[in-house]
């Protein structure tokens, strides 16, 4: 079998689209004359030997690298000494950075610029052959990219200059993707929290260190953030750090100041030989009022996200009707192209926008590609006869969503349904503890005596079945799609393991979740107006446009005269409103569904909007036009 790596295959690849772009140039270079033959041809001659001389010299380094190492033989006879140390491979593309001074230095800049972000974001690799690599690359590239956009720029156009970029962007890749990690890591850490600090109160109150609440959610992936976080105290701890110094290093190198003060603060009461119980109570209600501060934030920012998107997508085709009266035909259709196009980029932005805003949530939501597809290619053949492209891309469009939906749907109304007992269900295990029972048969006395809804009835059935028959709370295998129920149960069962379980403890749990459902719902609901909204915008566009071009048309010929438009700009505009309808509704549909139910995986949402435009459009054409009577 042969094995080819990866540099050798990105060099070949690389060698052969170059080769192929100058043999274009040469044939090209016949129709200059003059200065511009012989600067093509210098610019040909220059890139043909860079093509050949550079990959020779990386080769010849190559050779020489791996010489040095064979004559040595230092290594093998260590590691034939001590059979249990395998040898650390690096990366060719480090080695021969690190044996070229010039590539050297360059990567020992770059890596100086990443260091500190390297570490802020929790990034598990050495930060030389992290910037090492990028470095050969950028440089690889820069001996290539530009001879060959000074041949491109003379030859096609002078905007192919810009393709010098390219082994700048390289070069700044490693800055930026750590600046990514630590953004991430800062953001994960806040919504996962309270979550953490309540567990951490309960396990305290057992008994349990923090770092025991930390090595709890090891494999679990209720609190995916917090793993990360307690792998890199596992790490400290294992070269040989004490419990406290071990926490103390995790916050000295966190970015988030939340957790980083929750670290220290625990650290220094346990130092002073104060009430570390306490402390972790006070910090979960303190949470909890911070994240009832996000949630309200959350909506707000929402709401004016909501309502700048509305107004775009509404008001841009009546900007295009009244351009149509003063500009001429084809400078109408330009714009009303680029219309088109624009509005899904804009939902694009809007869409991120609501993401980076909202609370994280880790509910375990999915449609069925395939049936989707299948829904597009069905519609697509049923509307195909009608040769209009809005009807075919709405018809479509609203197959497919509402294939994928459905389940998607279902879903949902399973999280929702699975988060409103789970107050209820603590009550009822907190009753039981009170009166003497364990955990264990308390959840099985609950599910026999307590009725909450079928969903989490179905769900509390199948728990109780496997614990039954000796299976711990925390390894029962059912199915819950909502994190908040995941995570309820992983609280309970650590509660259990740790020895602790006090009715107190269960009304602690019973309290936060209970508020948390309280957040959400106020959150969710004010929102809920920016649904309506939405579903107002496909039938409010070609109804106002209608109006409008009723009444600008009633100008007749005068118009066109006076302003350089008319008829034939508004036949555009008329017929460029239906596909901006349409391509608006599943816009708005993406950017809501996101909005209202955390996932843009509710395209039954959008099956709706684009019923609701291809109504719309159907109705106004059969509409009389609006006139003033002039």
């Amino acid at each position: 079998m042969v094995r080819v790596s990866a540099g050798r295959l990105y060099f070949a690849v690389l060698g052969v689209a170059a080769t192929l772009v100058l043999y274009m140039a040469l044939r090209s270079v016949s129709s200059l004359s003059g200065l511009s033959k012989g600067l093509v041809l210098g610019l040909v001659l220059s890139e043909a030997v860079v093509l050949v001389a550079f990959p020779l010299l990386l080769g010849l380094f190559h050779v020489s690298l791996e010489s040095k190492v064979r004559v040595s033989g230092v290594w093998d006879a260590f590691r034939r000494a001590r059979p249990g140390v395998r040898e650390v491979k690096e990366d060719r593309a480090v080695k021969l950075t690190r044996s070229i001074p010039l590539l050297n230095r360059l990567a020992e800049r770059v890596e100086r610029s990443v260091r500190s972000d390297v570490v802020k974001g929790g990034m598990q690799l050495d930060p030389y052959a992290f910037a090492a690599r990028y470095s050969f690359y950028s440089v690889a590239l820069a001996a290539v990219f530009v001879p060959l956009s000074l041949v491109l720029s003379v030859l096609v156009s002078p905007t192919l200059l810009a393709l010098m970029m390219v082994p700048a962007i390289i070069l700044y890749t490693p800055s930026l993707s750590a600046k990514n990690r630590v953004s991430e890591r800062k953001t994960n850490i806040r919504d996962e929290l309270p979550f953490f600090a309540l567990l951490s109160s309960v396990m305290q109150s057992a008994g349990r260190s923090l770092v025991d609440a930390f090595r709890g959610t090891l494999g679990k992936q209720i609190l995916p953030a917090m793993e990360v976080e307690a792998r890199l105290l596992q790490k400290s701890i294992g070269f040989g750090k004490d419990l406290v110094g071990a926490l103390d290093d995790l916050a000295s190198t966190h970015p988030d100041d939340s957790f980083k003060h929750f670290l220290y603060g625990y650290t220094g009461v346990l130092k002073s030989g104060g009430d570390v119980v306490l402390y972790l109570s006070d910090r979960t209600r303190e949470y909890l009022a911070s994240m009832r501060f996000r949630w309200q934030s959350y909506a707000e920012k929402v709401g004016t996200i909501g309502e700048m998107l509305i107004i775009v997508f509404v008001l841009l085709p009546l900007l295009l009707v009244v351009g149509a009266i003063t500009m001429p035909p084809h400078l109408v259709a330009m714009i009303s192209y680029v219309s088109v196009a624009a509005l899904p980029i804009i939902a694009l932005l809007m869409y991120f926008m609501v993401k980076s805003v909202q609370p994280r949530v880790y509910d375990i939501l999915g449609g069925d590609v395939r049936l989707g597809l299948v829904g597009v290619a069905s519609g697509a053949v049923v509307s195909s006869f009608t040769g209009q492209i809005w009807l075919i891309v709405a018809v479509s469009g609203a197959a497919g969503a509402a294939l994928y939906g459905l389940p998607v749907r279902a879903q949902i109304r399973e999280v929702r349904l699975t988060e409103a007992a789970l107050p209820d269900f603590l009550r009822s295990i907190a009753e039981y503890r009170k009166i003497g029972y364990n955990m264990r048969k308390a959840v099985l006395e609950t599910a026999a005596k307590t009725k909450f809804n079928p969903i989490f009835d179905s769900i509390l059935e199948r728990m109780a079945a496997q614990m039954s028959l000796g299976v711990r709370l925390g390894e029962v295998k059912v199915t819950m799609r909502s994190w908040l129920g995941r995570m309820t149960v992983f609280i309970l069962d650590q509660i259990t393991e740790s020895g602790g379980g006090t009715p107190a403890n269960i009304e602690d749990l019973y309290n936060f979740i209970s508020g948390y459902n309280r957040l959400k719902k106020e959150a969710t609901s004010s929102v809920g107006l920016y649904r309506m909204l939405g579903y107002a915008v496909p039938v409010a566009i070609p109804l106002v446009v209608k109006v409008i071009s009723g009444v600008i048309g009633s100008f007749g010929a005068s118009s066109a005269g006076f302003f350089g438009g008319g008829t034939a700009s508004l036949a555009i505009v008329n017929a460029t409103v239906d596909i901006v309808t349409v391509v608006a509704a599943g816009a708005i549909a993406f950017t809501m569904t996101r909005a209202t139910d955390f996932t843009a995986k509710n395209t039954l949402n959008m099956t709706i909007l684009f019923a609701l435009a291809v109504v719309a459009v159907a109705l106004t054409q059969y509409l009389p036009n609006f006139s003033l009577g002039f």
